[in-house]
């Protein structure tokens, strides 16, 4: 008991020194991912899929990622091919999900 009591602050130094370097991004899902990109479709008035989050995180799973590195490369406010770029992402999404 006495060694686990000793080693516990240790452990915990380490696992707290580690974590910036084992942060792979947050957990998505393909519908949020879907929701940010149709909101910003829609002009952006829902709070709950706000276009900074999008821009600011990283996403782990490596699918979804690519798809918010696209949308969040396109030039705002769109242009007609912008436009297309991001539905097409939106199917996309929509089509992993299946």
């Amino acid at each position: 008991m006495l060694i686990g009591l000793l080693l516990t602050p240790i452990v915990l130094i380490v696992k707290l020194v580690r974590w910036p370097f084992t942060h792979k991004g947050v957990n998505m899902s393909a519908e949020t991912v879907v929701g940010h990109l149709r909101n910003e479709l829609s002009g952006g008035r829902d709070d709950h899929f706000r276009w900074e989050d999008l821009e600011t995180i990283k996403i782990r799973d490596p699918y979804l990622e690519g798809i918010r590195k696209q949308a969040v490369a396109v030039r705002w406010p769109l242009n007609t091919a912008d436009r297309r770029t991001v539905l097409r992402d939106c199917r996309r999404t929509t089509s992993k999900r299946e």
